[in-house]
């Protein structure tokens, strides 16, 4: 019951909030080059991140699934293993890569990340997270959304 009741918080308040680009700890990057699972999957590593939310969430991320498996388990030889597309196009290793340097705040672990999308989407969530600008100058595409974040 209550994994059932944080899945529908979850569902209620992140995933509208990534969609709609409001909430200041969700990607914004959403209507912008991913889905909605992929939209999912950045705010359920953010409710990790946030110690908002366990495993279970991970059910409802779509092909992310095994990304964020790995990504709870904040282990990288467990990103290592995944192979395969995630559907964004991307490695399902680099979107792994990615939420692992958001989760332990780690940007060496983001250089880990091949897929130039999830570098910079990296980046730029540490930025967010650990509100230093200065990680703003390698979040590649999301340059101009993070330095604005600085600059309000």
């Amino acid at each position: 019951m209550r994994k059932e009741l944080l899945l529908a918080v979850l569902l209620l308040f992140f995933l509208p909030a990534c969609l709609q680009q409001q909430e200041k700890f969700v990607s914004p990057h959403c209507d912008e080059a991913l889905d909605r699972a992929a939209c999912y999957f950045r705010a359920v590593v953010f409710a990790f991140s946030q110690n908002r939310a366990d495993q279970s969430a991970c059910a409802s991320t779509g092909g992310f699934w095994k990304a964020c498996e790995a990504i709870y388990s904040r282990d990288l030889k467990n990103c290592y293993s995944l192979d395969g597309l995630a559907p964004d196009g991307n490695l399902n290793r680099d979107a792994c890569f990615a939420g692992i340097g958001v989760l332990l705040r780690d940007q060496s672990i983001c250089e880990k990340s091949a897929a130039g999308y999830w570098k910079d989407e990296c980046y730029y969530d540490l930025a967010v997270l650990t509100q230093d600008r200065f990680l703003c100058a390698q979040s590649g595409r999301f340059y101009n959304e993070c330095a604005k974040r600085f600059s309000q």
